[in-house]
This record gives C-alpha cells, sequence and structure tokens, in this order.
C-alpha cells in the first residue's frame, strides 16, 4: 500500500503545483480564499495534495504547512518569510508561476538533449544485434569457404556486455554527475541563474528586506553586499559590476529586474545552444553499437572477398 500512495503522490504532484499556483494568483484578484479555488476545480479531492492542503487549512495551519513537500525547500522558505512579514503570498505565487514555467522549459530542453539520444543508443543496440545475429547464423557456410570468423563471433559473444556497460556508465554519470559535467553543467547554470534571480526579484518587489534574502541563500555576506555576492557565480563580471553600483545608489531592486529581464530573454537560447553541442555528443555515443558491428561485418566480408578471390 506505501508502494502505491508514493506512486499517487508522484503522479498528482505536477498537477496540484499548477492548481495551487492558480489558485493562489487567482485569489487576490477574486476575492476568494484560494482553498475555495482548489475546491471548484477538484470537488472531489481525488489529488493526494490538494485533499492534504484543504484538511491542513481547515485545521488552521499555514500555507507553508499546507504546502510542505508539494513546493521545494526553497519556495517554502520564501514562504515562511511571506507569511512572518505579513505579506500579500498571491504575488509571490503570480511572479513564482511566470518564472516555474521559464525555469521547466529549460530543464526539459536539457532532459531532452540527455535521454532522447540514449534511447536512439538502445534502438541502435537493438538493430545491430539482430543485423549480427543474421552474420552469425551463416557461420558454417563461411567456414565452408575457409573465411576467419573468429571476430565476427567474439564480437558477438560479448557484444551485449559491451553494450549494457556503456549504457550503466551513461547512466551513472547523467544521474550522479549529471550537473559536473562540463556541457551540462554550463546550462544548468543559466537555469539556475535565472531562476535564482528570478527569485531574488520576486522577494525585492514583495518588500522582503536583503537581509531576509541572504539569510534565505545563506551568504557569507549580508543584505545587498551578500546577494551581490550569491549572483556574482550566475551573471557576467559586467553585470556583477552594475550589481555593485546598485548597491552604491540603492537600486539593487531595480537592477535586479533588468537582470531578470534580461536573462529571461537570453537564456533559453542559451541553453538550447548547448543543448544542440549535448545532442551531437550524446549522437556519436548513441551509434558505437553500429560501429561494432559494422566492425564484425566489414571484416567478415573482407575474409569472404579474399577467400573468392582465392577460388577464382
Amino acid at each position: 500500500m506505501q508502494i502505491i500512495e508514493q506512486i499517487k503522490k508522484f503522479i498528482d504532484k505536477k498537477s496540484a503545483q499548477e492548481i495551487v499556483i492558480n489558485a493562489e494568483s487567482l485569489s487576490s484578484d477574486t476575492g476568494l480564499p484560494p482553498v475555495d479555488i482548489i475546491k471548484m476545480i477538484d470537488p472531489e479531492l481525488k489529488n493526494y495534495w490538494l485533499k492534504r492542503a484543504v484538511k491542513l487549512y481547515k485545521q488552521g495551519k499555514p500555507k507553508t504547512v499546507m504546502y510542505k513537500g508539494l513546493f521545494d525547500d526553497m519556495f517554502i522558505r520564501i514562504l515562511k518569510i511571506g507569511e512572518d512579514k505579513k505579506i500579500e503570498l498571491s504575488n509571490i505565487f503570480a511572479t513564482y508561476q511566470h518564472t516555474r514555467e521559464k525555469v521547466n522549459k529549460g530543464l526539459g530542453k536539457i532532459k531532452g538533449a540527455i535521454y532522447e539520444p540514449m534511447f536512439s543508443y538502445i534502438a541502435v543496440s537493438l538493430i545491430g544485434y539482430v543485423a549480427l545475429k543474421q552474420f552469425v547464423k551463416n557461420t558454417a557456410l563461411f567456414k565452408q569457404m575457409h573465411v576467419d570468423t573468429s571476430l565476427l563471433l567474439t564480437i558477438y559473444h560479448i557484444y551485449w556486455y559491451v553494450i549494457l556497460t556503456v549504457l550503466v556508465i551513461l547512466v551513472v554519470l547523467l544521474t550522479k554527475f549529471q550537473r559536473k559535467l562540463p556541457l551540462i553543467k554550463k546550462a544548468y547554470k543559466e537555469v539556475d541563474g535565472y531562476n535564482y534571480i528570478s527569485l531574488i526579484h520576486i522577494l525585492l518587489e514583495n518588500g522582503i528586506p536583503s537581509t531576509d534574502i541572504t539569510a534565505l541563500l545563506k551568504t557569507k555576506k549580508q543584505g545587498a553586499e551578500g546577494i551581490v555576492e550569491f549572483l556574482s557565480q550566475y551573471v557576467k563580471k559586467y553585470e556583477v559590476a552594475v550589481l555593485k553600483y546598485g548597491i552604491e545608489t540603492h537600486q539593487y531592486e531595480k537592477i535586479t529586474k533588468t537582470l531578470m529581464q534580461r536573462k529571461e530573454d537570453t537564456f533559453l537560447e542559451i541553453i538550447e545552444g548547448v543543448s544542440a553541442g549535448v545532442k551531437q555528443v550524446m549522437f556519436i555515443i548513441s551509434i558505437i553499437p553500429l560501429g561494432f558491428v559494422l566492425v564484425g561485418v566489414f571484416y567478415t566480408l573482407f575474409q569472404i572477398m579474399n577467400a573468392i578471390s582465392s577460388m577464382a
């Protein structure tokens, strides 16, 4: 039962996030409580997360408790600051919705660049094995022609060991060390940069003090200087200089908004370029099985041609 419940929670999560974000955003425009909007969308509360949120709401729990587990820890901590400062949370949800759509789009491009070629690798492996097997079936005939089939048989016998070893290495690299691989690391840096700049802008726009923001981000420096220190790992040097100027002139809220808009216009294009490079690398890896088969097949064909020439 626990496994079934975990699967249901996983399946329900994405739709619940979308419903909650829209309900919270619409709340400020309509004057309706977000929970009422949620119940309008899902009257029977079949969704695990929505049912849980409504139940906790009836118990008088705050939104940080209602939505814990549904959203990532960073966003829950942002909501916590908003609750403590008595800030209207619907504005935070509305801005977060826009950011989330862009971030998810970027992440989708990265995952597509990684996993599409992996499916190609598996498909090519199966096709290669079928072709190799057809050749191996004729080894008796080849031996009658005094053709050396040792390489073909060796490749046939070790084929799946090599294919699966490469696949396991790929899976380990792309799950455990995905963010450390050069091209993929660059793509994730763009996504993270846009995400953090947007979140910082959301907080500043809604009146959250810079000291609370740096406490949230756990930076060494506090206040505006801490924000610059944190963002310097995601933005270019000249943008860091602009941020520092923003501190001196007390315009860092305006500066972060400008940086967010600049990132919004460019980060998806950068990710597309990086993803294209990742796809090329992954495509080269995906044709390993085909190359493996061609070595065995062409070597055997070469031996057959030699045998025919010697018979003539």
